[in-house]
């Protein structure tokens, strides 16, 4: 019997695949010695684990991890160092036969760390709220193709009490085919067999008909334009689908090479800072690691790092001018500090890591720039006013010593 598309791409490891991995390795580290400093019991759940591992499909090799591996080697590890009081499982769902056959050998070294699923995700959902009780619960959600995930089948995890933070994994393909069987008036085009039922699936996808109009986009169409419509159907998928409980949310493209075509969206959303942080700074070194690959052997030495750093340089200067231009149309200028920060890092989302916004905001500070409440030296403080600094008035250049202009020869 031959391999379907669900399986067969356990055999390939392509070029892109490892981006995912490589920030997933590090998060599934540092997240629970994040939330773990304020809580005893951690949940991971992988609901579409797939095999667990990439093969050669030649020799039958095994050539990377997948994430139901990673996340059970750090669930394991995290245990075995703050336990046991201190503990992270994992939970994987599978609904293909053959690779759930797999995944179960993948695993089977982390027990009793990992539990595994077999089905689509969706039906085992009532039963994965019910294992999560109140803890935190990272969730990721990395399907094949958008119209597997109905946001009415997973809304369960969203709903739940405990905190819970995301990683979703987006690959437009579907919709952008879906979106070709619509008319220019958004509805299913009767000429098209599976039109009517892709389109159906894909407004459950996005909890709503509102994707429609962006397909149907006269200024949108066409390849030139794939991504910004990608781009609009991520923020779609934010407001219609994830909702407004995560104050803390990010999508990044996710490319083979350095200002490559986007081959899929990263999608994160938590409720609390230092996540969101953690990833904006995995985005980064990911982004550094594929400029870095854009030069080959026997470029001259430090000319990468001397563009790494001039590119810095440019997204300082411009987020400077950002926070002078942004203060300058609020009320009396002024601003907390967590404010202008947060502002200027959902700007720079994976272009700077997560220090450089109070790097910029404490360097106006001490340039006279910006004012603070407190000494130029202080620790950051989320909660200090940061304002622009007030005109002169009247009375306190009244009786000041004019100094004439001196004229350049």
């Amino acid at each position: 019997m031959g391999r379907n598309r669900d399986e067969a791409q356990f055999d390939e490891y392509r070029d892109w695949q490892w981006i995912k991995h490589l920030i997933l390795t590090d998060y599934a580290y540092l997240w629970p010695r994040i939330l773990g400093t304020a809580y005893g019991h951690l949940v991971a759940v992988d609901a579409c684990a797939g095999a667990g591992t990439y093969t050669n499909p030649d020799t039958g090799e095994e050539i990377a991890e997948g994430s139901a591996r990673i996340l059970a080697r750090h669930a394991q590890l995290y245990t075995s160092e703050r336990g046991p009081n201190k503990t992270m499982r994992v939970i994987c769902c599978e609904k293909n036969r053959r690779n759930y056959e797999s995944l179960v050998q993948a695993v089977a070294s982390f027990e009793p760390h990992v539990r595994t699923l077999h089905g689509n995700f969706a039906r085992h959902v009532p039963e994965i709220v019910e294992a999560l009780g109140d803890s935190p619960a990272l969730i990721l959600l990395d399907p094949i193709g958008v119209a597997t995930i109905p946001a009415d089948l997973w809304r369960p995890l969203l709903e739940r009490k405990g905190k819970t933070d995301l990683l979703i994994v987006l690959h437009m393909a579907g919709v952008h085919r879906t979106g070709g069987w619509l008319t220019p008036a958004g509805v299913p085009n009767p000429r098209i067999a599976p039109a009517q039922r892709g389109v159906m699936t894909m407004d459950r996808v996005f909890n709503g008909r509102d994707w429609r109009e962006i397909a149907v986009e006269p200024e949108l169409a066409g390849e030139d334009h794939r991504e910004e419509r990608e781009r609009r159907y991520m923020k779609l998928f934010f407001e219609n689908v994830i909702g407004s409980r995560h104050r803390w949310k990010c999508y990044c493209p996710v490319r083979s090479r350095y200002g490559g075509p986007v081959k899929y969206w990263l999608l994160h959303a938590s409720d609390d800072r230092k996540p969101y942080q953690l990833m904006n700074d995995e985005v980064v070194k990911v982004n550094e690691i594929l400029f870095r690959r854009e030069y080959p052997e026997g470029t001259i030495e430090g000319f990468v790092d001397a563009e790494l750093a001039a590119q810095l340089t440019r997204a300082e200067a411009e987020m400077a001018e950002e926070v002078l231009d942004y203060l300058g149309t609020v009320p009396g200028g002024t601003l907390p500090e967590g404010v202008i920060e947060e502002l200027l890092l959902s700007r720079y989302f994976g272009r700077v890591k997560s220090n450089v916004p109070w790097r910029v905001i404490k360097g106006l500070c001490k340039d006279d720039r910006l004012v603070r409440e407190k000494t130029k030296n202080a620790a950051a403080d989320p909660h200090e006013m940061i304002s622009l600094p007030k005109a002169p008035t009247p009375e306190t250049t009244e009786g000041a010593k004019v100094v004439p202009i001196r004229r350049a020869a």
